[in-house]
């Protein structure tokens, strides 16, 4: 039996991609579509961000007669051109030379980062409360993020670096309208290396967890990155990590790679992280071959479903410098690697015995101010003249009578001026001094147990 075809509607045309004749109509219905995709790309802002962590290898550290290749001036080059092919956006480094500290905060800037884009990075805070040798730092574009602070979560082991958060808050073009922003925090570490040391991993991370398990009762947008030195997924230190009880806690693993790397390194190929020589080329990296996976970059759920306006991009995790290939054997070896050009290759090949892993996150944010949700927003201060040239009057009402800390910091996130003021009466009406700091945008924190509000200022 024959069925009449049943007509195509418009409609149907449109959502099957059938193609109109060039009437007055179709081009007014094209026009139509064309200005609601425009109207709905105009009320969010999407913007892409690379973040990066590297194991360094001793960067920074002098040249000895058993370490012959750590020649600092040569490593800079070598970053140099890794960060220039990448361009991170946040970068984790670790194991480096604590001593002195201008090492990690100045000079790592001015002689490395200034090359990939002149005066564009940041740092966080340098700490060294544990007293180990070597340094872990964290450093970001000023033009996208600004500095909140660095806790230190775990000291309590002096053969490795320090074990501290780092918080950044994204600069939102509207900031100045919302006071609101997206909170970004890292955890960077260098664990104790060595298979007869896992529990002495265990005792690291474990203090890092239990302090992040008292203090994140929220869900946030928070990153486990670094050198874990593990060789499987079913270690305790890193079983902490991915099976914490405190849901705001757990941390995934974005390729989902879990397994026992270092005995079946095969089945990992693509993210394998170390090591990337056959031998020591002089600069006391361990050697023998590319064989297991212990630099990693973790992320809690709002990071792998996007439910904080941060959101990582399918697919972007990769191992730089890893081409799947070269599994049991050095980086430079053949076949030719061709995952990056050949002078990164090099580059990666003579700066550690370690590649540095990287993935891209969407953040998106309101471009547009919603009365209703801005109307709705616990926004307790007002902040007036702004721009000022000497006082910011800071005037708040229905307050909890507690110790607020005001903080001001430069595009940089360095500090510029800070101080405490107390409510009373349940409200606010302080005077914040700027005189001497010069014109410029600044940022300033509100910050108390309850609140946590960013300004952007400006002073001439």
């Amino acid at each position: 039996m024959l069925i009449a075809a049943k007509p195509i509607t418009d409609s149907e045309k449109l959502t099957k991609g059938y193609s109109f004749p060039k009437t007055k109509l179709s081009c007014s219905i094209i026009l139509l579509l064309l200005f609601i995709f425009s109207l709905s790309d105009a009320q969010v802002l999407k913007d892409t961000v690379k973040i990066m962590t590297y194991n360094v290898l001793n960067y920074g550290f002098p040249a000895t007669s058993s370490c012959p290749g750590l020649i600092t001036a040569n490593k800079d080059q070598y970053l140099k051109t890794i960060l220039r092919y990448e361009n991170p956006d946040i970068l984790g480094l670790v194991k480096m030379d604590a001593s002195p500290s201008s090492f990690t905060t100045n000079a790592i800037v001015h002689n490395v980062l200034d090359s990939v884009c002149l005066g564009c990075y940041g740092h966080s805070q340098f700490t060294n409360v544990s007293g180990y040798t070597k340094e872990n730092m964290l450093y970001f574009k000023t033009a996208k993020f600004g500095f909140v602070s660095t806790t230190v979560i775990y000291s309590a082991d002096a053969n490795i670096s320090d074990i501290s958060l780092h918080t950044l808050f994204y600069k939102d073009q509207n900031l100045a309208v919302t006071h609101d922003t997206v909170f970004i925090h890292v955890v960077l570490v260098h664990d104790k290396s060595g298979s007869s040391n896992a529990s002495n991993r265990a005792a690291e991370i474990g203090g890092a967890m239990t302090w992040l398990n008292s203090h994140v009762s929220a869900p946030g947008n928070y990153f486990f990155m670094g050198d874990f030195n593990v060789q499987s997924s079913t270690e305790a230190c890193f079983q902490d990590m991915i099976n914490s009880s405190n849901v705001n806690t757990k941390f995934y693993d974005p390729v989902n790679q879990l397994g026992n790397w270092a005995n079946n390194p095969a089945a990992f190929a693509d993210y394998l992280t170390e090591d990337t020589r056959m031998t020591d080329p002089g600069d006391c990296g361990a050697s023998g071959g590319i064989s297991t996976r212990f630099v990693h970059i973790l992320c809690t759920q709002p990071v792998m479903q996007g439910l904080n306006s941060v959101a990582y991009v399918p697919g972007s995790y990769k191992v730089i410098g890893q081409d799947g290939n070269h599994t049991n054997l050095g980086l430079t070896d053949a076949p030719v690697n061709t995952s990056v050009p050949s002078p990164v290759l090099n580059a990666l090949f003579s700066m550690s015995n370690h590649l540095p892993v990287c993935l891209k996150l969407a953040v998106t944010k309101s471009n547009t101010t919603d009365a209703a949700s801005v109307s709705s927003r616990k926004i307790n201060f007002t902040i007036f003249p702004n721009p000022s040239s000497r006082l910011i009057h800071i005037k708040g009402e229905s307050l909890p009578d507690e110790v607020y800390k005001i903080i001001l910091r430069d595009e940089s996130g360095k500090i510029a001026a800070q101080n405490e003021y107390k409510t009373v009466n349940n409200s606010a009406d302080w005077l914040f001094n700027t005189a001497g700091l010069g014109g410029g945008v600044f940022f300033m924190e509100i910050v108390s147990k309850n609140e946590h509000q960013i300004f952007k200022v400006g002073l001439y």
